[in-house]
Formats: structure tokens, C-alpha cells, sequence
């Protein structure tokens, strides 16, 4: 008896194509929704920040580190490009220390928003933390630095490292062959220790 009362009460198709043309009417203006998500970003920041600031608290099973670096890599893959470096700002502001997570995931907004400064910035704060040797952000680096057409720089980054994976060589040969030097990308090709395995 309620399957049939719930049917009777569904829409018609011209019910819902008159509620289509009312939402399609009442759409904001692309200078309103552009300043809507300004002011949303703004409101999740505000949002996040308790996040940021827990500090030591008893009752959370977390540490802060563990949930800055969730909110990194949500606003990350949101692609809230500005708001990955906000979180990351805003958890320096509060004391917090970045570790081999964290700067991965700023680097790759850099990457993404062609900011090759911002990059080289944070590639000099690694150097100070110490982290350039890390394996994660030695790759990220590289990636960052192809990503801004510096070949040069990447292949520093990966000539300091002091152990390379699979995934390093791969960045790198694809960072080498996104320039078009085929040959120099080829060399690395058949240096790379692991290519039976998959490089």
C-alpha cells in the first residue's frame, strides 16, 4: 500500500522539466560563482584550521601532523591549488614541522600551478629540513622541476639522491623525453637498473 502512494506522489516529466528550466534560469553568473568559491575556499580554510591548530589533545586519536597532511592532500585533490599552500602556510604559522609526507604534496601544487619559484622555495626548505635525500621527495622534486621544463635541475635533484627506485628513473625519463631530447631520455633508458621490471 506505501509503494503505491509513494508512486503517485513522483514527479511528471513536465514537473521536472519545469524545475530544470527554473534551476537552469536561477544559475549564477560565472563573476558570482568565481566569487563564491572564493568565499567557500575561505569558509573551508576557516573550516580546517581547528584541524590544524588540535595541538597535544587527549581525546583525538590523531596527531595534528596526520591531519594537516589529510587536509594537504584533499585540497590537493580537489585541486584547490591555493588552498594546498594556505594549509601548508597556515601549519608553519602553528608550529607544525612538515615531514617526507607533507612536502609532496605542496610540491605537486606547485607543479600543477606552474609557480616555478614557489617551487624552488620549497625545494630550499627541504635542503634546510633535510628531507632533498628522502626517496618521496627527491621524487617529487623531479617531477616538479620537469613539470617546469628544467631539466637541469632535475637531473641535480636526482644526481644527489643518494638511492634511486624505479619510479625515479621513470620521472626522470619522462621528465627528459617531455622536452624532446630523445636520446638523452633513451641513455637513461639503458642505464636504468630495474627496465626489465617494468621501467
Amino acid at each position: 500500500m506505501k509503494v503505491s502512494a509513494h508512486m503517485s506522489t513522483s514527479p511528471t516529466v513536465g514537473e521536472m522539466q519545469e524545475h530544470e528550466a527554473l534551476a537552469a534560469s536561477s544559475r549564477p553568473s560565472l563573476h558570482i560563482r568565481a566569487r563564491q568559491q572564493q568565499l567557500c575556499r575561505k569558509q573551508t580554510l576557516g573550516i580546517l584550521l581547528p584541524c590544524l591548530e588540535l595541538g597535544s589533545s587527549s581525546n583525538t586519536s590523531h596527531s595534528p601532523q596526520s591531519a594537516s597532511t589529510t587536509v594537504l592532500k584533499a585540497s590537493l585533490l580537489r585541486n584547490e591549488l591555493i588552498l594546498t599552500v594556505d594549509v601548508f602556510t597556515k601549519m608553519l604559522q602553528n608550529g607544525m614541522c612538515p615531514d617526507n609526507y607533507t612536502l609532496p604534496f605542496l610540491l605537486k601544487a606547485c607543479a600543477r600551478m606552474q609557480r616555478c619559484r614557489l617551487g624552488e622555495l620549497v625545494h630550499g626548505f627541504c635542503l634546510k629540513l633535510g628531507f632533498v635525500s628522502d626517496i618521496f621527495v627527491g621524487d617529487s622534486l623531479i617531477d616538479t622541476y620537469c613539470a617546469f621544463d628544467n631539466v637541469k635541475r632535475a637531473l641535480y635533484v636526482f644526481d644527489e639522491m643518494p638511492s634511486l627506485s624505479a619510479v625515479s628513473w621513470m620521472v626522470m625519463i619522462s621528465g627528459i623525453a617531455k622536452v624532446d631530447n630523445l636520446d638523452m631520455a633513451r641513455l637513461f633508458f639503458d642505464e636504468a637498473p630495474g627496465r626489465d621490471r617494468g621501467v
